[in-house]
């Protein structure tokens, strides 16, 4: 190799670098511009009694910049992690999981679902609303950052 080749190889490498070490974060610090509020409340709805859980998740969701300007949500998945005591096969008790995911068109989640929280939700049972679409001031569609609810 000739001292020309090493310096177009350093030169080359050195690029390649410096190009990847200004690549997008990685998705876990994903900065949001709209936040997802539950019955455009701000209070923190991390925890919830189930009683306020109940009268807040039949109510829409909106979201807001960071001017606290709300904006209209388009759709959302929500995500229904209910805690179960069941059997195992030698008959003792297990607590376990079920999962049950369904997209909402719109800001609100439908009154089927909303009977079946207030019917089923118990202490426990979180709630993940997540794929937050939020339509922006410039008409075009943006993901809003999801919630997790944990009744308490």
């Amino acid at each position: 190799m000739t001292i020309s080749s090493i310096f177009k190889h350093a030169f080359l490498l050195s690029s390649l670098l410096l190009l990847f070490s200004f690549t997008d974060e990685p998705q876990s610090s994903k900065k949001y511009k709209f936040i997802t509020y539950l019955a455009c409340n701000d209070m923190d709805v991390s925890f919830l009694p189930k009683k306020t859980f109940d009268s807040l998740i039949a109510l829409p969701l909106c979201a807001k910049d960071s001017a606290q300007i709300q904006y209209p949500i388009q759709s959302f998945e929500l995500t229904y992690a209910e805690r179960g005591l069941y059997q195992d096969s030698a008959g003792l008790p297990i607590i376990f999981t079920d999962y049950t995911n369904f997209k909402c068109e719109g800001n609100t989640i439908s009154k089927e679902w909303v009977n079946q929280f207030i019917e089923r939700s118990y202490k426990g049972d979180t709630i993940f609303i997540e794929k937050v679409k939020v339509l922006g001031p410039d008409n075009k569609s943006r993901e809003g950052k999801g919630m997790k609810i944990i009744i308490k």
